[in-house]
């Protein structure tokens, strides 16, 4: 349970750790208890918490940002930012303070700045399943 304990107080808040654990039932375990008899109902509690809706966010922003502008934001660096800063300001408050600490993160390429904002999401979601249309 350490590690666990671990890996998710890094991505999200011990306020969040606490409240899925206690649904679970495994609150009251100590840190070197195995994770393994306690893994499906500690997964189906993180899910409900952060259920897979918040994976169509990236596909909605990315079918907007084409339907508004005509391109992909991929065509310059410059709507790259744009659609970086754009999709940010729709993400939980929490993980926009989070991402404000990275210093011009609208300006790194795009693979990193999709990583930073994996890093910050508690159920990070996907850019390959995303289908660009021009």
């Amino acid at each position: 349970m350490g590690d666990v304990r671990s890996i998710l107080t890094s991505v999200s808040t011990w306020e969040v750790l606490k409240d899925v654990e206690k649904k679970a039932g495994t609150y009251r375990l100590p840190d070197n208890h195995e994770f393994d008899p306690v893994r499906n109902g500690f997964w189906i509690q993180l899910r409900a918490k952060h259920p897979a809706k918040d994976l169509e966010y990236p596909t909605r922003c990315t079918n907007q940002w084409t339907d508004h502008t005509g391109e992909p934001y991929t065509a310059n660096t410059v709507a790259q930012a744009m659609f970086c800063m754009a999709l940010i300001g729709g993400l939980p408050k929490e993980v926009q303070t989070a991402l404000e600490n990275v210093v011009g993160l609208a300006n790194k390429p795009q693979r990193e700045w999709e990583d930073h904002i994996r890093h910050h999401r508690i159920c990070p979601f996907s850019w390959s399943h995303i289908q660009v249309t021009s």
